[in-house]
């Protein structure tokens, strides 16, 4: 196998529900986009340093305790047609709850898991399984591109690397061996193929490995499909070609009303604190068995917006911001139009207490705090229409 310099550039993501823990095949419509170089998957695994009176200064060894990780990425926002989940709808309805066609809610008892696979490069690629969303930030500046920041943790991380197949691997065959001078190329979870042999562009899952030296193997489902491998042929992370709806989003041409105020709109950060987290302190298992609501939830917005000194513009509810005041607040992300524009929805928020910017045009920053209104979960709706 040629020796060659891996690059970054040309890297693609893939994100998929799934039930925790049980890693399917990624296909091409689970494909999103997010900012090149932005997602990360960082896996762990601590180890304790032992203190053993054994005549020596020396750390004689480590003892391998818990695994899991953690994982961020900033994703462009493509809006589809109304009904159709924008790319990165996965990742939203992990955060939110509920997706329902295009319009995404909240739930106090669902909890949606993830898996993804990042590859970099037909080199290399990783994978992770259990996933969860812990936080989600819309960003939105006017004029500009939004995005949305997404973080959280995964219970098992796995990988594929480049190497070589041992020996002739016969048709329906599902233990591989692995040439032993490169072992560690693959650990499940995880998505491979084979040089010449893809599986019809739906690649193998890799559900276990062995890195055992002389024996080195990984096992594959399904088993090899068509004609046998032969022996010195590639192993190499499966690469699927993306299928992406919609275009990505643009924040112009926003709206935003608070009651029935529609002040000049400049900017915003909603931060929607998820409260879900692992079931990671099990004694049964090195890695996280399962996610579950462990916090309560939180929604708050920064925004900045035109001041306007009338009876019926913004000095009423600058001023009401100090009795507690809550109004309906609603932002029109993009052009009122149908298939290219996000609806974030706030029946219910407080606006902080704060005071004008001086300056040539006088703006406010804020912080709106969501709060239930009528029924549990209603405090903070997306809409893609």
């Amino acid at each position: 196998m040629a020796v060659e310099i891996v690059t970054g550039i040309t890297e693609k993501v893939f994100v998929k529900s799934q039930t925790f823990g049980t890693f399917v095949a990624m296909v091409a419509t689970d494909a999103t986009s997010p900012v090149k170089g932005s997602f990360k998957l960082e896996p762990f695994e601590n180890f304790e340093k032992t203190k053993q009176a054994r005549g020596t200064a020396s750390l004689l060894d480590e003892t391998e305790l818990d695994r899991g990780g953690k994982w961020s990425g900033s994703f462009y926002v493509r809006p589809n047609t109304a009904g159709t989940p924008p790319d990165c709808g996965e990742l939203i309805k992990a955060a939110m709850g509920v997706e329902t066609g295009s319009v995404y809610t909240l739930s106090d008892t669902i909890c949606n898991a993830l898996q993804f696979m990042h590859v970099i490069d037909g080199h290399w690629a990783q994978f992770a399984s259990g996933a969860w969303v812990e936080q989600m930030v819309i960003n939105i500046t006017g004029n500009g591109i939004p995005t949305v920041d997404f973080s959280g943790g995964f219970s098992r991380f796995g990988w594929v690397y480049r190497d070589d197949i041992k020996t002739n691997e016969a048709t329906s065959q599902t233990s591989i061996q692995i040439d032993d001078a490169s072992r560690g190329c693959v650990r499940e979870p995880a998505m491979c193929e084979f040089e010449g042999n893809d599986n019809s562009a739906a690649g193998y899952i890799i559900t276990a490995s062995d890195n055992t030296a002389s024996s080195a193997n990984f096992t594959i489902t399904p088993g090899i499909a068509t004609a046998q491998v032969d022996a010195g042929k590639e192993i190499l992370p499966f690469v699927l070609a993306q299928t992406l709806g919609g275009t990505i989003l643009s924040a112009t041409e926003c709206a935003l009303t608070i009651g029935a105020l529609e002040p000049g709109f400049i900017d915003a950060k909603v931060t929607v604190d998820t409260g879900i987290g692992p079931r990671d302190k099990d004694a049964t298992s090195q890695y996280p068995t399962a996610i579950a609501r462990v916090a309560e939830r939180s929604i708050e917005t920064d925004m900045s917006f035109y001041f306007t000194d009338t009876a019926a513009g913004l000095s009423p509810f600058v001023g009401y911001a100090h009795d507690g005041s809550t109004h309906d607040i609603d932002l029109r992300v993009g052009a009122d139009t149908a298939s290219k524009r996000m609806k974030l929805s706030i029946p219910k928020g407080r606006l902080d207490i704060t005071q004008p910017d001086t300056g040539e045009i006088i703006t406010v920053s804020g912080k709106v705090i969501a709060q239930q209104s009528a029924a549990a979960g209603d405090e903070f709706a997306i809409t893609f229409d």
